[in-house]
Order: structure tokens, then C-alpha cells, then sequence
């Protein structure tokens, strides 16, 4: 099982923290750039926004951020289509009553498209940012400099079955398997629980 679902997302706070200062009547010639980052763990999350929350900033100071993308590659259109001609396939070669294979194929076809239009929304996030503050001196007798400042983190989740195409062949065979072992009775019960597209996903029609 994926260790995030589809669609979940999480808030990390107050990550990427500085507190840094400068000592009163540093002379203004005088400068030093600290820096911290931030990585989602595990790595199948990855960062969707961010927020910078300061707390302190006092004297000659200046600060950046970077954000480094998110170092996964997701499947292509191509490689989800594969994918679903390949369930297709295996469904077709069960030994079950052919309106069941004409509805899981259905449902396939759904599921994949969902997947596909899941990765393409998470194709720009992020897999690190990181804070930067240069701090300046501010010269006798104006005391010192100081900044203390974070960030509030959004992520999502980006499973398996959106950047590997054995995860994804794996779920899709294992939710088959599922629905024929529970068989016609139990079937609806099956497709109310298992696979659900991500909350508020538009799904691409066939």
C-alpha cells in the first residue's frame, strides 16, 4: 500500500527556519548569508505551496527563496494508456461473465484517466525550498541586525502509481483481482471503497 493517497495533502509548519543576527556596531562593510532548506520526507510528498512567516527582521537585512522542482517525472500519456491496454487485457483473459468485464473495463478506463489527470496537477510542485537572509552590518551606533523568520509548507502526495508504471499495473491488477474474488454480490460494495478518483478531480471524459 502507497504510504499517501491520491489527492491527500498535509501542512508541514515551520520548516526552513533562520534565526540569525549580527552584533550591535557591526560595521556596514560587514555581511554574512545564512541559509536552511527544507525537504518533504518520505519522498512521495512533495510541496504544493509555501507561506514565509516572520517573526523578526531588524537592521540591513534581505532574504530570498528558492525552490527547487520536484524531482520526479511522472508518467506520460502515452505510458497511462499502455498501462490501461494492459488491464484491459488481463480482465479479458478471466474467466468471468462478460458484462463484469465490460464494467471493470469501464471503471479501468476511469481509474487511469484519473491517474493521468492526477500527475499532470502535480507536475510543477516542489521537492525543496530554500531560505536564504543576507545580513548586514548597521554601523555604530545603530545597533545591531537581527531575522528570524520560517515557512509554512502545503504538500501533496505523489503515489507510485503516477511516476511508476509496475505500481501502477500492480494496483490496477490487484483492484481487479478484488473485485472478482468478492464477486457480483459484493461487487457495489467493492466500487464504493476501493480506488476512489482524488476529492474535487475532474475527471477526463472518455
Amino acid at each position: 500500500a502507497s504510504i499517501c493517497e491520491v489527492g491527500q495533502m498535509r501542512t508541514v509548519y515551520r520548516v526552513a527556519e533562520l534565526s540569525d543576527s549580527l552584533a550591535k556596531n557591526t560595521k556596514k562593510s560587514q555581511s554574512e548569508t545564512f541559509s536552511s532548506t527544507y525537504s518533504p520526507s518520505p519522498s512521495v510528498w512533495v510541496i504544493s505551496s509555501f507561506t514565509r512567516v516572520e517573526d523578526e527582521s531588524y537592521g540591513p537585512v534581505s532574504f530570498s527563496v528558492n525552490a527547487v522542482p520536484g524531482g520526479f517525472s511522472a508518467l506520460t500519456s502515452s505510458q497511462f494508456t499502455a498501462e490501461y491496454t494492459t488491464a484491459k487485457n488481463y480482465v479479458m483473459g478471466l474467466h468471468v461473465a462478460n458484462w463484469l468485464k465490460a464494467d471493470l473495463t469501464a471503471k479501468l478506463d476511469t481509474f487511469v484517466k484519473s491517474y493521468s489527470s492526477y500527475a499532470s496537477s502535480i507536475s510543477s510542485s516542489n521537492s525543496m525550498i530554500q531560505h536564504n537572509v543576507v545580513l548586514s552590518g548597521a554601523g555604530w551606533p545603530n545597533g545591531g541586525t537581527s531575522y528570524k523568520a520560517w515557512f509554512d509548507v502545503q504538500e501533496v502526495c505523489a503515489p507510485p502509481e503516477v511516476t511508476n508504471q509496475a505500481a501502477l499495473r500492480q494496483t490496477l491488477q490487484a483492484w481487479v483481482n478484488e473485485a472478482v474474488k468478492r464477486g457480483p454480490i459484493l461487487y457495489k460494495d467493492l466500487q464504493a471503497t476501493m480506488m476512489k478518483p482524488p476529492e474535487g478531480l475532474q475527471l477526463q471524459q472518455p
